[in-house]
């Protein structure tokens, strides 16, 4: 495979370890409820990733649905969301902001599977696995009118590829909030590529003098939106650099905003005092004790400026590739329902 296809290849794998969701072991049919009603379909494991049939999900979640049979596509539609897959295929698109899912839609038994976290939480619902039931909860939240428009930057040459992906909002009731937090957006992956175009530089040319032949150097920056209610806003951002060798260096980071303010939050920011530092450390103590069988190294407590970001399900704390844990784990991410922390917040979620 040639060097510029693998390095996109383990971007992709690294930014699509946040989209998908297991369940169960493959083949097996997990129930699906739609705020406490169960539906009159299941949901089926494959690839450890829980696919629907694509005509019941759009029933319930009433969205619209193209097919083009020369393309293999399928277009879903639901107000001013717009979401483009492909049978067989990994990439993605949803209001043209270009994604990797880990498990691709599939057509099985003459109908359309499609991966079931990808496309609720796209389409403005929350998914929660009920381990009690084994049951798919899924829930309607009441998204802010915020119009997210996906900005890009691509350039390629032989030397260095650029992908850069990044959100600008519309709609913000105060237009000067709305003009510094599209400043923050936008300076965020201007000061990475910035940061490292330089270096990458001049790894070439020594990779080159070394006698390395056909390399191609590589910065991608992508982002989710993890949240988008209550007047506050989350993003996760996966920045990507390769400069040779097996693999490249992934990077996440984060932003909380308050859309009405222009507010950026720091962990300490959400709360009155320092007494939900032991609640997320109890947390995130017992997720590596039941999930990582290999840390690279044991964890004591959360920095003040530990990287998080708000979810509907609850405060997501979240670490860096090695920081713990080895490079196949991704990026390890523990979730702190809000149940354990409402009453030490300063903010309504």
């Amino acid at each position: 495979m040639h060097k510029r296809s693998s390095l996109l290849l383990i971007s992709a794998a690294l930014w699509t370890s946040a989209i998908g969701t297991s369940y169960g072991s493959d083949s097996s049919s997990v129930p699906i409820q739609l705020d406490g009603t169960t539906m009159p379909f299941s949901g089926r494991v494959m690839n450890d990733q829980t696919f629907v049939p694509l005509r019941d999900i759009s029933e319930l979640l009433n969205f619209s649905v193209k097919w083009d049979e020369s393309s293999q596509s399928i277009t879903l539609v639901k107000g001013s969301k717009e979401i483009l897959l492909h049978i067989g295929k990994a990439d993605v698109s949803v209001n043209g902001h270009d994604l990797f899912l880990n498990s691709t839609p599939e057509i099985i038994d003459d109908r359309a599977f499609v991966p079931l976290r990808f496309i609720a939480e796209n389409l403005g619902t929350e998914v929660k696995w009920q381990p009690n039931t084994h049951t798919v909860a899924l829930r309607s939240i009441p998204e802010s009118p915020i119009l997210i428009s996906n900005q890009k930057e691509q350039s390629g040459d032989s030397d260095i590829s650029i992908k850069i992906q990044y959100p600008q909002l519309d709609g913000l009731a105060d237009p000067t909030v709305q003009t510094n937090i599209n400043r923050i957006l936008k300076e965020r992956v201007d000061s990475f590529k910035k940061n490292n175009i330089g270096t990458l530089r001049e790894s070439l040319v020594e990779l080159h003098d070394a006698g390395a032949k056909n390399m191609t150097m590589a910065i991608d920056c992508n982002y989710e939106v993890k949240y988008n209610q209550n007047g506050l806003i989350s993003f996760f951002f996966r920045d990507y650099i390769y400069s040779g060798g097996a693999h490249g260096m992934t990077y996440a980071s984060s932003l909380t905003l308050n859309t009405t303010t222009g507010k950026v939050y720091s962990l300490p920011d959400l709360f009155q005092d320092d007494s939900y530092v032991p609640i997320i450390n109890r947390t995130v103590s017992q997720y590596f004790t039941e999930q990582i069988h290999e840390p690279l190294s044991g964890f004591t407590s959360i920095p003040r400026d530990q990287n998080f970001y708000l979810s509907p399900e609850g405060l997501v704390v979240y670490f860096q590739l090695y920081e713990y844990t080895p490079y196949a784990y991704g990026f390890p991410e523990v979730v702190i329902p809000y149940t354990d922390l409402d009453s030490l917040m300063t903010i309504h979620l």
